[in-house]
């Protein structure tokens, strides 16, 4: 019972902890636009090397399917059991807020495509269409606190039991 307690109060501190990391992550995404909005507003739009800006669509496109994915693996529960039983529910604890904070920068890497795309070719469009893309993601990966808890419920059962 203690155990649980303790567990809780770190999956209070750690989820905290992700969720102001997550809203900085937002925060730049929006300053990143505000610099490129700034910047760009001033000089006149020159397209980029065709070859550049698809090669920075198409990465985004593969980082965008990838983190769609990830989280598909990254938060399946078969993996989270494995995490589990061989470090405890701390363990699990520490997974899902690095994992999702891994997420999180990886949409953020998004949108900093979005800003050097923006720099080069002098048009914020490349901007808004990838640090929209970013937020999409961010938004669809914010971490809740209602699952967390519910995965160390479920966890903390099959660990008590044994």
């Amino acid at each position: 019972m203690a155990g649980s307690v303790i567990d809780r109060t770190r999956l209070k501190l750690r989820y905290r902890n992700t969720i102001v990391i997550y809203i900085s992550l937002v925060a730049s995404v929006l300053a990143y636009a505000l610099v490129v909005f700034v910047v760009t507003h001033s000089q006149s739009p020159r397209p980029p090397a065709p070859r550049v800006g698809m090669s920075i669509y198409g990465a985004v496109l593969l980082l965008g399917l990838g983190i769609i994915l990830g989280r598909r693996v990254l938060f399946n529960p078969s993996r989270l059991m494995r995490i589990v039983e061989e470090g405890g529910l701390n363990r699990l604890i520490d997974e899902l807020a690095n994992k999702t904070i891994l997420l999180g920068a990886l949409s953020e890497a998004i949108a900093l495509l979005g800003l050097a795309l923006s720099l080069l070719s002098q048009s914020p469009d490349h901007m808004w269409r990838l640090g929209a893309i970013a937020i999409l993601l961010l938004l669809r990966n914010v971490p809740r606190r209602s699952a967390w808890e519910r995965a160390l419920e479920n966890f903390s059962r099959v660990t008590y039991e044994e």
